[in-house]
């Protein structure tokens, strides 16, 4: 078996893994919540610079439920926690 195989094989594997996360993301208001945390995670960088990880991510949690709250979307916790890890990823790899 080549590498380019054993390539295919994991990311098949690794797609398998992500793709109810991925379905349900995207079935549950995905689009929706990406763009508030996109929005929320660098005024909460800004804001709380001297918190620790873990307030910033209670603050962004927050933050994020109300305004989706105020929408009439109802997030679960998993949803909510893994648009504020994407949108945290894409905020550090601007720096």
């Amino acid at each position: 078996m080549g590498f380019m195989e054993k390539v295919g094989i994991v990311f098949s594997k690794v797609f398998q893994f992500f793709l109810p996360l991925i379905q349900r993301f995207v079935q549950e208001g995905g689009p929706i919540i990406l763009a508030l945390a996109f929005e929320i995670i660098p005024v909460v960088a800004m804001t709380h610079k001297t918190a620790d990880g873990e307030a910033k991510r209670k603050e962004a949690f927050r933050q994020i439920a109300e305004r989706a709250k105020a929408q009439g979307i109802v997030l679960s916790a998993s949803l909510i926690n893994a648009a504020i890890e994407l949108a945290y990823a894409k905020l550090k790899a601007k720096e």
